[in-house]
Order: C-alpha cells, then structure tokens, then sequence
C-alpha cells in the first residue's frame, strides 16, 4: 500500500505551496522589491540616476536571458534540481548583495539576480504542469503567481519599514538581508519536500480521472525536443499571436503599474497618501487575479479568458482617464482585479499547446514577447508624456494594445474552434503537436 495515497491531503498541494513560495521569493523579494529599494540604493551609494538606470537595465536583461534559458537547464536536470541549485545561488547572490558597495560589481550581480528570477519563475510555474490535471492547472498558476503579488506587498511596506527603523537608507541592506534567509530556508525545505511529479510517489496528478503519470519514453523526449525549438515556435501562427498579444500586454500593463501613482498626483491632484493608498489597493487586490482568472479558464478555456480580460482591461484603462474618484477607484479595484491573470493563463496555454518537456520552451518563448514590451513600454511613455506634458495620450496607447490583443486573440480562438471541428491541425501549429492543440 502507498502510504502517500493515505494521506488525507495530495501531495501536490504541498509541492504547490512550495512553488508558492519560491515565486514570492523570486519574483517578490527579487524583482519586485529591487524597484521599491532603489531610492535607498541610490541616496546609500550616492549614485546618479543614470547608475540607477544601468542596475535596472541589468535587472531586465538578466530576467530575460534567464527565462529564454530556463527551457534547457531543465531538459538537462529536471525541474527539481535546476529549482533547487536556482535557490541556493539566489539565496547567495541576496547575501552578497546586502554588503556590496562597488558599483562595478552591483551591476554583476543585479544582473545575476535577473537570470535567476527567470530561470526560478518558469521552472517553479513548468513544474506545476506535472503535477496538476488540466482541469486544474490554471487555478494552480493562479494561485503561484499570487506569490509575487504577496511578495510585491510585503517588500512594499517591509523596506520602508527598515529604513525607518535603522533610520538611515542603509536599512535596505538588513532587509535584504532578512530575504536572503527567507529565500535559504524555502531552499531547505524544497531540498527535503520537492518532487519532480507524481510518478516519483506513484500518485496520479491533481483533478487526473485515472492512472500514474509517468516520464516520457526516450523517442517521445526526442520528439518533443526537436519540436519544441523557437524556430519551430516562431513558425506557429497559434504561438505567433499568443507572442504578439503578450507583447502588446507587457506594454499596455507596465503604463498602469509604473505611471498611475504619477498621474494621480501630477494629473488628478491627488495627495501623497491618496495615490499611494490606491496603489496599495491594487497591489492587495491584484493578489487573487491570478487564482480568478486561472479558474474561469479552466471552465471556459484559456484563450477566451484571456480575451475577456483583455477587453475588460481596456475599457478600465479608458475609465481612467474619467476624472471622477469613483470611476478612478472602481477601475483601479477591478484593473487589479485581472492583473496577474495574463500571465497566468500565458503560461497555462504553453501547457496546452504543447508536450510536457516543451512547456518551459514555450513559456520562454512567450516571455520574451512580453519582456521586450515591458521595456519598451517606459521609455515610450517617458517620451510620450515629456512631448504632450499628459498621460492622456499614454493612456489610450495603453488601452489600445489592449483591445488589439484582444482581437489577435480571437484569431486564436478561431483556430482552436476549427482544431476542434477536426480541419488539419498543421495548418496552425507545427507537426507533432497535435494532440495538444485543441486543450
């Protein structure tokens, strides 16, 4: 008798809460948190704006090198050991970093920092896939992502709070100090729990009808590697328009997420603790987005989902610009509300296009999209709003990627609406893919 199946709890619940936790320390406590630590950095150092400039710029790249790279690290060790070597290097690179005071080699290792967040997030996200059914693997995503969210609450009022208690800007150094010990004790704990998927304990996933999941054999994992490549990707016009309307979010969202407290304040005459009350709101709020989302598509289907939330993020961000403390308050609630269920049924729709040990590929691929729109998305803003003196204008470029992206998602559904009618399936995703693509 397998004592695991005895247990009144699956053990894939417990794998989720760690994946939890590994993203609220990645995401959270690394990327999330570097952002509300940089005015600190910058009066501690006594560093231009410029510096400031470069470490984030480092931030970004490396996120990005890491999340196109996460794909091959665990297709060579599996997903438990890329996350927990990625740990324990974090963990590291956090300690450091709290007692660096060169420059020079700040920049080394903010950058290092960005490859490890990427490489944690997807690896944390892919490993879920194993884990979980499809019924219920975007609920699972959703309730993951909210790690970040959590973690961007916490460090939001956790920094501020060190600094004020050590009373000098220093403070950011013992509080990153605290999360290099938060992040080594997650570390720990994946090294004693963490299991690569259910197999491992002969269970069957979460919401599974029947049967063990088992590895794949070796010609499958052939397969599945020469067809998961970009190249194969990027002549998907599924996977294509999947890229192009992520893009257009990581565009549209970083307006919403960097500039709102800005055009409160400078737009609306909103107050310091007005603007920062709202935006607080919203970062409390957009905790459960993920988990929302990511159940509705499990009923209704990731791409319709998507293309609802879409469409509702757009019309909220023209309610914005409503100067009318109820239509600001009800848009930024319920913006907030969808926020993390982009990326969240993103990533879930890896999974269901393509074979299991091509999803971290996939999430790659489309990550890319929406980094390249994530940072172009400032520096347009920036020029858009020094040229017009307003946000009026960022606001509804903001909105319109929105609604595009919503219409390149229909095309989407439309494919899977003619997968699901049995027409040639080669027609919209690459050979070998078949029997994923109508999920």
């Amino acid at each position: 008798m397998n004592p695991f199946r005895k247990l009144s709890v699956h053990y894939g619940w417990l794998v989720l809460i760690m994946m939890t936790l590994t993203i609220l320390a990645s995401m959270g406590l690394g990327r999330f948190s570097f952002g509300i630590m940089i005015p600190f950095i910058r009066s501690d150092m006594q560093l231009s704006y410029t510096s400031v400039g470069y470490l984030t710029t480092a931030l970004f790249s490396g996120y990005l090198v890491g999340s196109l790279q996460a794909g091959s690290f665990i297709r060579r060790y599996q997903h438990r050991r890329t996350i927990i070597c990625g740990l324990f290097v974090f963990s590291s690179v956090l300690f450091i970093f709290s007692h660096m005071s060169s420059l020079v080699w700040m920049f080394v290792l903010v950058f290092t920092l960005g490859v490890l967040i990427g490489i944690l997030n997807i690896s944390a996200l892919g490993l879920l896939f194993n884990w979980f059914a499809d019924g219920k693997k975007g609920m699972a995503l959703g309730i993951a992502n909210a790690g970040g969210g959590g973690g961007m609450v916490f460090s939001g009022m956790f920094v501020p709070y060190m600094v004020s208690y050590y009373q000098a800007d220093s403070g950011w150094r013992e509080a990153t100090l605290l999360f290099f010990g938060f992040s080594a004790t997650i570390w720990l704990f994946c090294i004693l729990f963490l299991r690569n998927n259910p197999a491992e304990l002969a269970l069957d996933k979460i919401g599974a009808n029947h049967g063990v999941h088992t590895e794949p054999h070796k010609q499958e994992r052939d397969r599945e590697n020469n067809e998961s490549g970009f190249r194969s990707l990027l002549g998907n016009p599924v996977f294509m328009g999947l890229g192009i309307s992520y893009f257009l979010w990581g565009f549209s969202y970083l307006i919403f997420t960097t500039f709102l407290v800005d055009y409160l304040m400078e737009g609306l005459d909103y107050s310091k603790t007005q603007a920062g009350g709202l935006f607080s709101l919203a970062g409390i709020t957009s905790i459960a987005s993920g988990f929302i989302c990511g159940s509705l598509s499990d009923r209704f289907g990731r791409v319709r989902v998507l293309t609802w939330v879409y469409s509702i993020q757009s019309v909220l961000l023209l309610l914005l610009l409503l100067p009318h403390p109820i239509t600001i308050t009800g848009s930024v609630f319920l913006y907030a509300l969808t926020l993390w269920g982009v990326p969240t049924l993103m990533m879930a729709s890896a999974g269901d296009f393509l074979p299991p040990r091509a999803v971290p590929t996939g999430m790659g691929f489309l990550t890319l999209f929406f980094s390249i729109g994530q940072a172009l998305s400032p520096l347009c803003t920036g020029w858009v709003v020094s040229a017009t003196h307003s946000y009026t204008i960022s606001f509804l470029i903001s909105a319109a990627c929105c609604a595009v992206g919503a219409v390149l998602l229909m095309g989407v559904a439309r494919k899977q609406a003619l997968a699901a009618k049995n027409e040639p399936l080669s027609t919209f995703v690459p050979e070998g893919y078949e029997e994923k693509a109508g999920v």
